[in-house]
């Protein structure tokens, strides 16, 4: 199993506590098996909880997550959205005029 750091931890409460999408876990470099593990290891340590079938947060966990979220609480509004960088076009002559290959429209 995998140690995960403060933040990790943080991150993975945060998605606990507010039903999110494990997707954010993998993308801060966490495995699959990374995060079942230690669900399970937080499980056994009383902070999660499973009642009917959805993983909670015990008061354990509530607490442990209100002390993380005071160091690791993402408070800077220019990182709550991920910038796209796929789609991104070079700069271009403010003369020229651009065609968009229409075979690579996806609407």
């Amino acid at each position: 199993m995998k140690k995960i750091n403060n933040n990790e931890l943080y991150s993975l409460l945060q998605v606990v506590k507010h039903n999110g999408n494990i997707k954010k876990l993998t993308r801060i470099g966490l495995t699959f098996q990374d995060i079942i593990e230690n669900i399970k290891y937080l499980s056994k340590e009383k902070k999660l909880d499973s009642i009917d079938g959805k993983i909670q947060l015990t008061e354990e966990g509530e607490k442990l997550f209100s002390e993380l979220s005071k160091k690791y609480k993402n408070t800077d509004k220019d990182k709550w959205i991920e910038e796209e960088l796929e789609s991104k076009l070079d700069k271009l002559d403010s003369n020229f005029i651009y065609l968009p290959n229409q075979n690579k429209l996806y609407f």
